[in-house]
């Protein structure tokens, strides 16, 4: 990241095509396109996870997939609490064997169609998965592969917010992005 930040090179949003999409190929293709025009101008990539609770494609799936590049700490693939366990374990071992390290851990926003991480199935005792629990969950169970970061919602009451962060950061959070 410190290197992205020294050489003035920028975090751009890739959003994976929706599972619904009508034309779904052609949706593949304008991720590949924005995601490799992203990395040829020298700024990194960040791939969403079922953004606003939309079904979608998962970035470690369109990286395989699409036979995409992963250079080290330019791609950031973001991480929500939507899974199952089995399945979260799917994305975070896929996504080492990559080399992609660096990974925005939110709580993320649900929907009807997703499944909610039973806090059990990551050891945690809490009433509802937040991404403090992932993240411990995460440096717990792959130690020393990943680089984990935690976002800060502004539009939050700061005091409630600010807890918040300092949870995340005390968790393991190495970043934090708004």
């Amino acid at each position: 990241m410190q290197a992205l930040i020294d050489n003035r090179r920028y975090l751009i949003e890739a959003a994976p095509p929706r599972q619904s999409a009508k034309d779904l190929e052609a949706e593949l293709k304008k991720f590949k396109a924005r995601y490799l025009t992203i990395l040829e101008r020298g700024h990194a990539v960040c791939i969403t996870d079922n953004a606003m609770g939309h079904l979608s494609f998962q970035g470690t799936e369109l990286i395989k997939e699409l036979s995409l590049p992963t250079a080290a700490g330019r791609v950031l693939l973001h991480l929500n609490t939507y899974h199952s366990g089995k399945n979260l374990d799917q994305i975070l071992q896929t996504a080492a064997e990559l080399g992609t390290t660096d990974i925005l851990v939110i709580t993320g926003d649900g929907s009807e169609r997703l499944p909610k991480l039973a806090p059990r199935e990551i050891g945690s005792d809490s009433i509802n998965t937040s991404s403090v629990d992932l993240i411990k969950y995460i440096h717990r169970e792959y130690p020393g592969k990943f680089t984990l970061g935690a976002a800060y919602n502004q539009y939050e009451p700061h005091d409630f917010e600010q807890k918040k962060l300092e949870e995340k950061i005390r968790a393991g959070a190495a970043f934090i992005i708004t």
